[in-house]
């Protein structure tokens, strides 16, 4: 079984909510051995500060989901998750030409060993041979229709605002704002609510 689980813009730059992350992974990599869970991600607040270096905005894109990978990689790592991190354009594995993408699914599976994946948003663009992202939106249907995961997981936009006493409830999950209108099923979740079903209930 397969699992798309991603990382949007605002999460990303939220350290206690990628540690915990990293935790839930951690119990699911030893409770899950027919799984496989492929974690995608793009930029994040971090492409600003690189720019406010002096850095023009398409070099710190770049590098920012480039340095991410690596540090998500070893964030992972720190917590017990053995994940394979790739950027898209490496090995030619996604490229982008006349505006459609495509992949290498062989590459893929032949990293794709180990339960985690971790794979970022940076295609091969053939009409210049270089690195480029592709809207997380877009990337995401794209990955979909190629994995056919059983569930595409977003993190709810409220995820990181905890309810009050006096309303336990808190806000619905929606998605975050720059993955609304997704055209492929999803399913959106908190971070406490998928820990949960990893911890009491492996096989959902």
């Amino acid at each position: 079984m397969k699992y798309i689980l991603t990382l949007d813009y605002e999460h990303l730059d939220n350290g206690l909510f990628l540690t915990n992350i990293a935790q839930g992974l951690a119990r699911f990599q030893n409770n899950r051995d027919d799984a496989r869970l492929v974690v995608v991600h793009g930029e994040s607040e971090y492409t600003e500060r690189l720019i406010q270096t002096g850095i023009m905005r398409e070099e710190a894109t770049i590098r920012a989901i480039k340095d991410l990978n690596h540090r998500l990689v070893a964030l992972f790592a720190d917590q017990g998750v053995s994940a394979v991190g790739l950027n898209g354009y490496q090995r030619e594995c996604i490229t982008l030409e006349e505006g459609k993408l495509n992949i290498n699914m062989d590459y893929i599976e032949s990293l794709h060993h180990g339960p985690v994946l971790l794979l970022s948003n940076l295609v091969l663009n053939r009409k210049n041979n270089k690195p480029t992202p592709v809207p997380l939106n877009r990337y995401l249907e794209f990955l979909h229709m190629q994995f056919a995961p059983e569930e595409l997981i977003l993190f709810s936009k409220y995820d990181h605002r905890s309810p009050s006493k006096e309303n336990s409830s808190g806000p619905a999950p929606a998605p975050p704002d720059d993955l609304t209108g997704l055209s492929v099923p999803t399913h959106i979740t908190t971070t406490a609510e998928f820990i949960t079903r990893i911890n009491q209930n492996p096989d959902q």
